[in-house]
């Protein structure tokens, strides 16, 4: 499990597809949005609960956030996207 607000979590599950809920705290939000996931503000497990339970209740829209958020991971993360920032910071 990711430390809280890291987006290691969030990226491996992006990877595979899978829709997240996450607290809206430290770089989280440069990954989550709302065309990839669920962003709930932090503490509030009200909040946390209903957007978990729409994910189950809602299979086309958890299959679309998960699409969404594997696509803009594997674009985002990839070791081409990787290695293109580091050959332009070294240019």
């Amino acid at each position: 499990m990711a430390q809280r607000g890291t987006t290691d979590g969030a990226c491996g599950s992006g990877e595979k597809g899978v829709a997240v809920v996450a607290t809206d705290t430290g770089a989280i939000n440069e990954l989550i949005s709302k065309q990839t996931g669920m962003l709930v503000e932090p503490k509030n497990n009200a909040e946390f609960k209903k957007a978990l339970q729409k994910l189950i209740e809602d299979k086309n829209l958890r299959l679309k956030l998960g699409k969404n958020l594997q696509k803009f991971t594997l674009k985002t993360f990839s070791w081409e996207s990787a290695a293109s920032l580091v050959l332009n910071q070294l240019h």
